[in-house]
């Protein structure tokens, strides 16, 4: 810069001067109309926040967001605020708040609620635990209350309140109950005393665990740990610790007496052990589906005698063990019944089905038809169950009669007229069938059947037998084996007839 004397400035540097002063005026007023905008705009946000449904604490943080950016102008650009502007800020502000403040406001009149209500949970304490410590004293009760309070005190509803506030009301509460907690704990420490000098007790008679008052000596021990146990628990850790040491010395004296007696009964249980054998031997075999007959009978002969060999003995618990062999009996008897039904179901459903053989063939002689296939008759007959050899007999004779006749007309001629002329005699013996079973005839024979009958009764009261077979498997027989065709009404009578025979027995 020039000095003092040095005179005027030239002229351009006075023009250059001249319009930076011009600038810095453009510049300050561009600054003032930037404050003013942000000003307006925070003006705004706050109008704006007042409408908003925030929460309380973030509504709260918002509003104090836009206090500390009005300040931060303030503190920038120093004041010159119009106050119509200001007032405006504040009163949005205002606005936008007043939910938070009725919020804190409400807030702060509970936790007033709330520490006045844990205030009174502790002076109704302090006056409960007095009494409780007046002799004599109920432990049991005490625990329970002590319980009962904590649970209260932490999870009841009296309500939360500020970690400074919790910790002041939690070291009272503390404070006022620890004389009955301290009590408490001199309270147990003497039974456990007690607990350790019953385990010392019941240890010592391991020693004398054969001796005829043992176990009464131990029940009575027992019994006094159990009246002390109700009168006063222990911690949990401290019970169940002693307690599994308590029962393991007391088994350990009734475990000393027990190893002699399973001495004396491992010759029981052997004997039991070969009577329970011999039950499922026999149950095992009354299920067999794989072995004869004979063989069965045999098995069950045997272990019949095994049986009354080894049940010699007075042992009660045999009791069960001979209803069971009673019942695996009556399962094999009835396996070996069901062994003979079956046989006997088989031996009718076979004479059926070769009766049906025999008819077929009867019919294709009657009609006409031709020789058809023999092979393929014994290859049906084959894949049919043998019958009794007097039966297989009768019917082979039937089949291959039948057979012989279809391939030679002048027996085919001979046989037709058998069966034609032997075809009333024939209905007679299916209707003297249904008689002797009981089964119902067709309502058109009822005349032919009360003939039968009559002749029956007369036969029998002039002392004469009926021809030929008696019984009703016998006539069947008969029947059966005797050459003829029947119709659709006969086969289903048939049919009964066979179906009667099945179940009778």
């Amino acid at each position: 810069m020039r000095g003092p004397g040095a005179g005027l400035q030239p002229k351009p540097t006075l023009q250059r001067l001249s319009r930076l002063m011009q600038q810095l005026k453009e510049l300050e007023a561009w600054e003032s109309f930037g404050q003013h905008q942000a000003r307006v705009q925070l003006c705004e946000r706050a109008e704006v926040a007042a409408t908003l449904t925030l929460d309380a604490p973030h509504l709260a943080v918002e509003v104090q967001k836009l206090r500390n950016e009005w300040s931060a102008l303030d503190q920038q650009h120093g004041g010159g605020v119009p106050k119509a502007l200001w007032e405006r800020f504040d009163r949005a502000c205002e606005k936008a708040y007043a939910p938070a403040a009725r919020y804190f406001a409400e807030q702060a009149a509970l936790q007033k609620q709330v520490r006045k209500r844990r205030e009174e949970f502790i002076t109704a304490t302090a006056a409960q635990v007095p009494t409780l410590l007046v002799e004599p004293r109920d432990w049991r009760a005490i625990e329970r209350w002590l319980r009962e309070t904590d649970r209260r005190w932490h999870e009841g509803d009296l309500g939360s309140v500020a970690p400074k506030a919790w910790k002041g009301l939690d070291a009272r509460l503390k404070a006022v109950l620890a004389p009955l907690r301290d009590a408490l704990s001199a309270a147990q420490g003497q039974a456990k005393a007690r607990r350790l000098a019953l385990l010392e007790e019941v240890t010592a008679l391991a020693a004398k665990a054969l001796e005829r008052d043992a176990p009464a000596q131990v029940k009575v021990i027992q019994a006094q740990w159990q009246a002390q146990a109700k009168e006063l628990m222990l911690p949990q850790r401290d019970e169940r610790a002693l307690w599994q040491q308590f029962r393991a010395a007391c088994d350990a004296v009734f475990q000393a007496r027990d190893a002699k007696r399973q001495q004396e009964d491992v010759l029981k249980r052997e004997a039991r052990g070969a009577l329970e054998n011999i039950c499922v031997q026999l149950e095992q075999l009354a299920l067999a589906t794989d072995k004869k007959e004979q063989d069965l009978r045999r098995g069950l002969r045997e272990l019949q005698e095994q049986w009354t060999r080894g049940a010699r003995t007075s042992d009660p618990a045999l009791r069960g063990l001979e209803s069971r062999f009673k019942n695996a009996k009556m399962a094999m008897e009835a396996a070996l019944s069901a062994r003979a039904r079956a046989r006997e179901t088989e031996v009718w459903r076979t004479l059926a089905a070769k009766e049906r053989l025999c008819d077929e063939l009867d019919r294709r002689l009657c009609s006409g038809e031709g020789p058809g296939d023999a092979a393929a008759a014994h290859a049906q007959w084959t894949a049919l169950t043998a019958l009794p050899a007097a039966w297989e007999k009768a019917m082979i004779g039937r089949r291959d009669t039948a057979l012989r006749a279809l391939a030679d007309e002048t027996a085919a001629a001979a046989h037709v007229m058998r069966i034609e002329r032997d075809a009333e005699s024939r209905r007679e013996m299916l209707l003297g069938l249904e008689l002797l079973l009981g089964l119902e005839s067709p309502l058109e024979l009822q005349p032919q059947r009360r003939a039968l009958q009559l002749k029956q009764l007369q036969e029998r009261f002039q002392g004469g037998a009926t021809t030929g077979a008696r019984n009703a498997g016998e006539r069947l027989l008969v029947w059966c084996a005797q050459p003829g065709v029947v119709d659709a009404r006969d086969r289903q009578r048939c049919e009964r007839v066979f179906s009667a025979m099945e179940h009778a027995r």
